[in-house]
């Protein structure tokens, strides 16, 4: 999966081709720090697809330091498929503990709770530590690959019996900065579990999700953040007239995040000839769990209310 960006279009990155006859054979070696690997920040988040649906939403929820050692913990939950029948408790605690030599992360999830050796220095090819793996089981890690990414191999080595869906094999990807991007698993009888990012930023858990706003003329407005990145936000911003929702106009568009507020700006093509576009800016500014849209209507003589609506959008 590697890099997740919200749309190739938006923030795709470039690729140059190199002068080999200057670099001759020798490539630049990439080297990262422990304390670099993850974010810090409160409020910072993940958004995990799952390969059976079980996804992931998750936080960091506090940043602080425990005899001179950074401790970030990360609060999340695993989707219920089962819409609360099944009773289980999804909820989770991770936590990233930074130390001299790597990054021991604590999991704590129902009444379970393993500790390992996420990363151990030095961050290198060819690198490998045993450790205490999920469902008391011993793990063996390996770096395999440092480049833009660093990826690590977990395998399960101990002959001890196990339950289902107990662990055989993981591949971790970790973005520098962002964090886990990417966690390939295998069970035991060859099920994949795997997860992959699909977006992440600051006060993710704040932005994502449906927003509504009721009017007196017959017209509902919505807002719905589907995804975002440390930069953007993706969004439709829509109206509705009468029931139902046959006859809604509205923009899908990218929103370029600034603190609290979400910004595009858009020339956008009606017809034929000189007067044929107009140029529309809109801000959402999130307070809690609502959003205030505005727009700015650039180009003169142009009304955009027919297709925004200004106002305050409450989360549902």
């Amino acid at each position: 999966m590697k890099k997740n960006n919200i749309n190739s279009s938006a923030v795709e990155e470039t690729n140059t081709d190199t002068d080999n006859s200057k670099s001759g054979d020798m490539t630049e070696k990439v080297s990262f720090t422990i304390d670099t690997l993850l974010p810090d920040t409160v409020g910072y988040g993940w958004k995990y697809y799952g390969s059976v649906d079980y996804g992931r939403t998750e936080s960091i929820v506090e940043a602080k330091s425990v005899d001179n050692e950074k401790h970030i913990i990360v609060k999340g939950e695993i989707d219920d498929m089962s819409g609360g029948e099944s009773g289980r408790d999804y909820t989770f605690t991770k936590t990233y503990k930074i130390v001299k030599d790597g990054i021991i992360f604590n999991h704590q999830e129902s009444k379970d709770e393993t500790e390992f050796y996420l990363i151990k220095e030095p961050i290198e090819v060819g690198n490998t530590w045993e450790h205490p793996w999920y469902q008391d089981s011993t793990g063996k890690s390996e770096i395999i690959e440092v480049d833009e990414y660093i990826v690590i191999r977990t395998e399960r080595i101990d002959p001890s019996p196990v339950q289902s869906y107990n662990l055989k094999e993981s591949v971790i990807t970790i973005e520098p900065g962002i964090g886990i991007i990417e966690e390939q698993c295998i069970s035991m009888e060859g099920f994949d579990l795997s997860r992959g990012l699909d977006c992440y930023g600051e006060n993710i858990l704040d932005w994502l999700g449906y927003y509504e706003l009721e009017s007196n003329d017959g017209r509902t407005g919505y807002v719905m953040i589907y995804k975002m990145n440390d930069k953007e936000i993706a969004f439709d911003l829509y109206i509705k007239i009468g029931e139902g929702y046959e006859n809604e106009i509205g923009l899908q568009k990218i929103g370029i995040i600034e603190g609290n507020k979400a910004t595009f700006k858009e020339e956008i093509s009606v017809g034929n000839g000189s007067d044929s576009t107009y140029t529309v800016q809109a801000v959402l500014e999130r307070t809690g769990d609502t959003l205030k849209v505005t727009t700015d209507n650039i180009t003169p003589n142009y009304n955009g209310s027919d297709i925004i609506l200004d106002g305050v959008y409450k989360k549902n």
